[in-house]
């Protein structure tokens, strides 16, 4: 079996979904979290640079704070 035959394309898996139209809640969910994704991406890209960089700080501290409670367990 070749690489390629291993894996779904993605054009290939939403046809394949769009075909039937009980198929569409999933289509729907599953674009719903990537536009969100994307919609954050591009909230976060259009901060100013002093903005994203006190952002990205925050998180930091919050996986840091994350690692630790973990390690507490």
């Amino acid at each position: 079996m070749e690489q390629q035959d291993r894996y779904i394309r993605f054009d290939w898996a939403l046809q394949y979904l769009l075909r039937r139209k009980a198929n569409f809640g999933v289509l729907k969910g599953f674009l719903a979290v990537l536009l969100d994704e994307a919609r954050q991406k591009l909230i976060y890209y259009n901060m100013p640079k002093e903005e994203r960089h006190a952002y990205d700080e925050y998180l930091s501290i919050i996986m840091i704070q994350n690692d630790v409670l973990d390690g507490a367990k």
